[in-house]
Protein backbone atom coordinates (compact mmCIF):
# COMPACT_ATOMS: atom_id res chain seq x y z
CA UNK A 1 0.00 0.00 0.00
CA UNK A 2 3.05 2.42 0.86
CA UNK A 3 4.62 1.64 -2.30
CA UNK A 4 1.30 2.73 -4.74
CA UNK A 5 1.39 6.01 -2.58
CA UNK A 6 4.51 7.23 -2.80
CA UNK A 7 4.11 5.99 -6.72
CA UNK A 8 1.17 8.40 -7.13
CA UNK A 9 2.52 11.16 -5.12
CA UNK A 10 6.40 10.93 -7.25
CA UNK A 11 3.71 11.05 -10.45
CA UNK A 12 2.11 14.40 -9.17
CA UNK A 13 5.55 15.75 -8.34
CA UNK A 14 7.18 15.04 -11.82
CA UNK A 15 7.43 18.55 -12.94
CA UNK A 16 9.40 18.06 -16.18
CA UNK A 17 8.18 16.38 -19.37
CA UNK A 18 10.62 14.93 -22.18
CA UNK A 19 9.13 13.43 -25.17
CA UNK A 20 8.26 13.77 -29.26
CA UNK A 21 4.95 13.82 -31.34
CA UNK A 22 3.70 13.05 -34.41
CA UNK A 23 0.65 14.88 -36.19
CA UNK A 24 -1.36 14.63 -39.08
CA UNK A 25 -4.11 16.39 -41.04
CA UNK A 26 -5.31 18.64 -43.71
CA UNK A 27 -4.10 22.35 -44.86
CA UNK A 28 -5.65 25.04 -46.57
CA UNK A 29 -3.45 28.11 -48.18
CA UNK A 30 -4.51 31.70 -47.79
CA UNK A 31 -3.35 34.07 -49.98
CA UNK A 32 -3.78 38.16 -50.59
CA UNK A 33 -2.33 38.04 -54.02
CA UNK A 34 -4.92 37.09 -56.21
CA UNK A 35 -2.96 38.26 -59.34
CA UNK A 36 -0.10 35.26 -59.43
CA UNK A 37 0.15 33.07 -62.52
CA UNK A 38 -0.33 30.15 -59.80
CA UNK A 39 -2.71 29.19 -57.34
CA UNK A 40 -1.98 27.26 -54.38
CA UNK A 41 -4.66 24.90 -52.24
CA UNK A 42 -3.64 23.12 -49.31
CA UNK A 43 -3.32 19.21 -49.08
CA UNK A 44 -2.11 17.15 -45.78
CA UNK A 45 0.88 17.42 -43.90
CA UNK A 46 3.06 14.98 -41.65
CA UNK A 47 4.94 16.39 -38.72
CA UNK A 48 7.32 15.26 -35.99
CA UNK A 49 8.92 16.53 -33.23
CA UNK A 50 10.64 16.89 -29.95
CA UNK A 51 8.97 18.33 -26.52
CA UNK A 52 10.06 19.50 -23.50
CA UNK A 53 7.64 21.14 -21.08
CA UNK A 54 8.34 22.08 -17.31
CA UNK A 55 4.72 22.30 -15.21
CA UNK A 56 3.48 23.68 -12.09
CA UNK A 57 0.09 22.54 -10.88
CA UNK A 58 -2.34 22.64 -13.35
CA UNK A 59 -0.27 24.30 -16.01
CA UNK A 60 2.65 23.38 -18.02
CA UNK A 61 4.95 25.48 -20.18
CA UNK A 62 6.42 24.28 -23.19
CA UNK A 63 8.85 24.40 -26.03
CA UNK A 64 10.70 21.98 -29.06
CA UNK A 65 11.60 21.91 -31.80
CA UNK A 66 9.20 19.96 -35.11
CA UNK A 67 9.74 19.59 -38.71
CA UNK A 68 6.46 19.26 -41.17
CA UNK A 69 6.07 17.38 -44.46
CA UNK A 70 3.29 20.09 -46.16
CA UNK A 71 1.72 18.94 -49.57
CA UNK A 72 0.14 21.51 -52.34
CA UNK A 73 -1.30 21.44 -55.24
CA UNK A 74 0.02 23.73 -57.51
CA UNK A 75 -2.04 25.03 -60.58
CA UNK A 76 -0.26 27.27 -62.95
CA UNK A 77 -1.95 29.97 -65.50
CA UNK A 78 0.21 30.13 -68.61
CA UNK A 79 -0.42 32.27 -71.99
CA UNK A 80 0.61 30.84 -75.25
CA UNK A 81 -0.61 33.65 -77.77
CA UNK A 82 -4.47 33.80 -76.47
CA UNK A 83 -4.55 30.35 -75.15
CA UNK A 84 -4.67 29.79 -71.50
CA UNK A 85 -2.88 26.76 -70.44
CA UNK A 86 -3.39 25.19 -66.83
CA UNK A 87 -1.30 22.79 -65.25
CA UNK A 88 -1.44 21.22 -61.86
CA UNK A 89 0.71 19.30 -59.76
CA UNK A 90 1.67 18.43 -56.43
CA UNK A 91 4.63 19.68 -54.34
CA UNK A 92 5.37 19.37 -50.91
CA UNK A 93 7.76 21.48 -48.50
CA UNK A 94 8.73 21.49 -44.99
CA UNK A 95 8.75 23.91 -42.44
CA UNK A 96 10.55 24.30 -39.13
CA UNK A 97 9.12 25.04 -36.02
CA UNK A 98 10.01 26.01 -32.36
CA UNK A 99 7.03 26.66 -30.49
CA UNK A 100 6.10 28.69 -26.99
CA UNK A 101 3.00 27.30 -25.29
CA UNK A 102 1.38 26.91 -22.36
CA UNK A 103 -1.15 23.97 -21.37
CA UNK A 104 -3.92 23.81 -19.07
CA UNK A 105 -5.25 20.86 -17.54
CA UNK A 106 -8.82 20.27 -15.78
CA UNK A 107 -10.46 17.17 -14.62
CA UNK A 108 -7.72 14.18 -14.27
CA UNK A 109 -7.17 13.86 -18.05
CA UNK A 110 -8.08 16.52 -20.26
CA UNK A 111 -6.30 19.64 -21.10
CA UNK A 112 -6.02 22.89 -23.39
CA UNK A 113 -2.90 23.98 -25.01
CA UNK A 114 -2.54 27.40 -26.62
CA UNK A 115 0.97 29.71 -27.51
CA UNK A 116 2.48 30.72 -30.33
CA UNK A 117 5.45 29.51 -33.03
CA UNK A 118 8.89 30.58 -34.83
CA UNK A 119 8.86 28.99 -38.67
CA UNK A 120 11.90 28.82 -40.69
CA UNK A 121 11.02 27.64 -44.25
CA UNK A 122 12.91 28.11 -47.28
CA UNK A 123 10.30 27.82 -49.74
CA UNK A 124 8.46 29.91 -52.15
CA UNK A 125 10.69 32.86 -51.40
CA UNK A 126 9.80 32.37 -47.61
CA UNK A 127 12.00 32.36 -45.07
CA UNK A 128 10.39 33.14 -41.44
CA UNK A 129 6.94 32.92 -40.20
CA UNK A 130 5.05 33.08 -37.16
CA UNK A 131 1.57 32.02 -35.78
CA UNK A 132 -0.76 31.27 -33.24
CA UNK A 133 -1.64 27.50 -32.57
CA UNK A 134 -4.40 26.15 -29.95
CA UNK A 135 -5.28 22.83 -29.49
CA UNK A 136 -7.76 20.15 -26.83
CA UNK A 137 -6.90 16.92 -25.77
CA UNK A 138 -6.40 14.10 -23.44
CA UNK A 139 -3.63 12.55 -21.51
CA UNK A 140 -2.44 9.73 -19.46
CA UNK A 141 0.52 9.01 -17.34
CA UNK A 142 1.23 5.74 -16.22
CA UNK A 143 2.61 4.86 -12.69
CA UNK A 144 6.06 4.72 -14.29
CA UNK A 145 5.74 8.69 -14.95
CA UNK A 146 5.21 7.15 -18.95
CA UNK A 147 2.82 10.17 -20.24
CA UNK A 148 0.46 8.96 -23.24
CA UNK A 149 -1.11 12.28 -25.02
CA UNK A 150 -4.25 12.44 -27.79
CA UNK A 151 -4.96 15.96 -28.87
CA UNK A 152 -7.03 17.96 -32.01
CA UNK A 153 -4.85 20.85 -32.62
CA UNK A 154 -5.31 24.39 -34.73
CA UNK A 155 -2.23 26.01 -36.24
CA UNK A 156 -2.12 29.51 -38.42
CA UNK A 157 1.11 29.96 -40.18
CA UNK A 158 1.49 33.16 -41.36
CA UNK A 159 4.16 33.38 -44.02
CA UNK A 160 5.58 37.00 -44.90
CA UNK A 161 7.50 38.36 -48.46
CA UNK A 162 8.37 42.02 -49.50
CA UNK A 163 5.38 41.58 -52.11
CA UNK A 164 2.68 39.61 -50.38
CA UNK A 165 1.53 38.11 -46.95
CA UNK A 166 -0.19 34.48 -47.13
CA UNK A 167 -1.08 31.96 -44.76
CA UNK A 168 -1.54 28.36 -44.20
CA UNK A 169 -4.12 26.97 -41.59
CA UNK A 170 -3.43 23.62 -40.82
CA UNK A 171 -5.81 21.22 -38.51
CA UNK A 172 -5.32 17.47 -37.30
CA UNK A 173 -4.56 14.75 -34.64
CA UNK A 174 -1.37 14.76 -32.65
CA UNK A 175 -0.29 11.31 -30.61
CA UNK A 176 2.76 12.32 -27.83
CA UNK A 177 4.62 9.83 -25.71
CA UNK A 178 6.89 11.31 -23.31
CA UNK A 179 8.72 10.30 -19.83
CA UNK A 180 7.51 12.95 -16.67
CA UNK A 181 10.49 13.33 -14.14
Amino acid sequence: MFFCVTAVDGQEKSKNFLGGHIAAGSGKWHSSNNALSRSYEGKTYFRIGIDYARRSDRVAFGTGLSVTSQSLDVTTNTYFGRENIRGTFEHAFFIFSIPAHMKMYFFKYFFFDGGFFFNYHPHFGYEWGVGPLAGAGVEYVSKQSISFALMFQMQWNLLFTEELAENLNQKGVSFSIGHRF
